[in-house]
């Protein structure tokens, strides 16, 4: 038991750390952006000639509270193009996207220009418009130059092209000057994107709203939105929907595994943390593991591929814990060979605690033979009844090594 305590605790110290540096980042963002910017909160325009043409820019400068936490500030600038269907977004290539990549798992577009591909990350439907504009490197290079600023994201969506940042996500420096330098540099890109665009109607998108809206990209695998990566192909929801289905069988055997344990416990053991810990780390790990890898390999190359691998991680590391603890549990019983041993010691204590969903567990506390001070260990309704008048009392307990050396319970009498 003191094992899962240490285990909790070291992921709640875990947790509270990775927080207080979030809150470090943004207060530290903050202050950085304040000193660079030198503007005050709100949204502001600007009319750039570029190419003999009036291109109008907006920069949005916004402090938001979140619930009641700190305030966020969120730095945007944007410009519009002609309203057309093609949309992409670009974030910097975290390790968790690299990890993913190593295994086969990417549904990333590859512009072919190696130097970008590794640095960025591109989430697209891949039409013919994303391919012409991505295949110029000076596009490349404008794109660049605005996510090396700071930015956490460039986003094109429905005619709106966007750069974005949020103090809570990022720890990235902005220097003087990166609202004009941007600025120029998004409305020279909304120059390249436009020649690669084909609209029917050469109609420009309007919305100011959309460049004071705060996106919250900031380099997560798996929350890119489901709404950029709607059409896939029959066979793709057909592999989709067996991967899935996969998760929730083995989640199925889980439950099935953990209804047997709390009921049956067949070959009860002294030190169930070891079971639980043993399970883990040689069992229900490399399982899942071999699992995700052969859903990775079916699923690469698909546009939702990370999600699908998100909910078939979730599934399958709940049913493979409980089905993991069970088998080890009854193979360190089935195989084992060891001689029968007893360990004579003294009743201390009885203990009884009631189930609204499960069997009612008693137990009693005994001297402990080996190192330890006392054990608690589970016994039978009409042994406990009898125990319970028999405090410090010869008591002899008869175990078995186990065949993990994992020791067993096998029985336990009064010594008269």
């Amino acid at each position: 038991m003191s094992n899962i305590v240490s285990v909790v605790m070291l992921i709640v110290v875990s947790a509270l750390f990775y927080f207080l540096v979030a809150v470090i980042k943004n207060i530290v963002s903050r202050l950085n952006l304040k000193y660079t910017l030198k503007i005050k909160y709100g949204n502001y325009s600007n009319h750039v000639e570029c190419n003999k043409k009036k291109s109008e820019v907006y920069c949005s400068y916004i402090e938001r509270k979140v619930h009641r936490g700190p305030n966020v500030v969120h730095l945007n600038i944007c410009t519009f193009t002609y309203r057309t269907s093609a949309k992409m977004l670009v974030v910097r290539e975290g390790w968790f996207d690299k990890l993913f990549k190593l295994i086969g798992v990417s549904s990333e577009f590859q512009t072919g220009f190696s130097w970008f591909d590794q640095r960025y990350y591109i989430v697209t439907e891949s039409d013919g418009a994303i391919k012409k504009i991505l295949s110029n490197e000076e596009t490349l290079n404008s794109i660049d130059a605005l996510l090396r600023e700071g930015f956490d994201y460039l986003k094109y969506h429905d005619g709106v092209l966007k750069v974005g940042y949020s103090t809570f996500s990022g720890w990235r420096w902005f220097t003087s000057g990166v609202v004009e330098r941007c600025t120029n540099e998004i409305a020279k890109l909304r120059e390249l994107v436009e020649s690669g665009l084909s609209p029917n109607r050469k109609v420009r998108s309007r919305p100011f709203v959309c460049c004071d809206k705060a996106d919250g990209y900031f380099g997560l695998y798996i929350n890119l939105p489901d709404k950029d990566l709607r059409r896939h192909p029959k066979k793709w929801v057909r592999q989709r929907a067996i991967w899935l289905s996969s998760g929730a069988y083995v989640a199925a055997l889980g439950v099935l595994a953990m209804i047997i344990h709390i009921w049956f416990s067949p070959y009860p053991v002294i030190d169930p943390e070891l079971v639980v810990s043993g399970s883990l780390l040689y069992l229900a790990i490399p399982m899942m593991v071999v699992h995700l890898l052969a859903a990775g390999m079916h699923l690469k190359g698909r546009s939702r591929s990370h999600k699908e691998l998100y909910w078939i991680t979730l599934l399958s590391s709940f049913g493979y814990s409980f089905i993991a603890a069970l088998m080890l549990q009854i193979m360190n019983g089935v195989f084992d060979a060891s001689p029968l041993e007893a360990q004579p010691t003294i009743l201390v204590d009885t203990g009884y605690s009631p189930s609204a969903k499960g069997p009612d567990t008693y137990s009693i506390v005994v001297k402990s033979w080996r190192q330890e001070n006392t054990e608690r260990l589970d016994v039978s309704k009409a042994f406990h009844s009898v125990a319970r008048n028999r405090h410090n009392q010869a008591i002899t307990i008869f175990t078995k090594r186990g065949a993990f050396n994992i020791e067993r319970l096998i029985d336990y009498r009064f010594n008269d």
